[in-house]
């Protein structure tokens, strides 16, 4: 289980997977799923978390949390990408690409796995492209409203990037396995 994932007497015996919809359907905050990705080490941690501040999600604290765990990786805004919108749970994200699994939660970002990660950002750019169009679009509606007249804006597109439909498919497993990390140290 995630750390600052608490559970209720509720979900006490569920899976992780199951636990999700237990908190959503209790009214709660549900969990999102998170990739910090290093493109220099060529691994991404995969990891779930339900920590909010108000109503958004709470990355800083995790991301630190993760920073300090693990040194080596450049955890940052630029690094991180969380969604809570895939339709699917953290174990099934982690079975599905088990075969990129380095340790834990650590993952190869290559492949199918990194087309998959690569997805859900675009997702992501997508869902913030369409909230500053519709905001564009309902300030254009209200206007032309005050003014009497019919809006000439047309409403904007709805994301059509689905990640998850990737999901439907095994994935293919890496073309070369990464089988550990070995320091490189500078000379003074």
């Amino acid at each position: 289980m995630a750390k600052g994932v608490t559970r209720h007497y509720f979900d006490n015996d569920l899976p992780d997977d199951q636990r999700y919809l237990s908190h959503f359907a209790h009214g709660r905050l549900f969990g999102f799923i998170y990739f910090i990705v290093s493109q220099e080490l060529r691994i991404v941690k995969i990891g779930a978390t339900n920590r909010w501040k108000d109503l958004a999600a709470d990355v800083d604290s995790r991301m630190t949390e993760i920073q300090l765990g693990a040194p080596f990786v450049n955890v940052s805004r630029q690094t991180a990408i969380a969604c809570s919108t895939l339709g699917k749970s953290e174990p099934q994200v982690h079975d599905h690409f088990r075969e990129y699994c380095i340790r834990g939660e650590w993952f190869q970002y290559t492949g199918d796995l990194k087309t998959f990660v690569d997805q859900v950002t675009l997702l992501n750019d997508e869902y913030d492209r369409y909230s500053d169009e519709a905001e564009t679009y309902r300030q254009h509606v209200n206007d032309m409203k005050a003014a009497g007249n019919e809006p000439t804006l047309p409403i904007p597109d709805w994301p059509n990037v689905k990640p998850w439909k990737l999901l439907d498919t095994p994935a293919e497993p890496p073309a070369q396995k990464i089988v550990g990390f070995q320091p490189v140290f500078e000379t003074s």
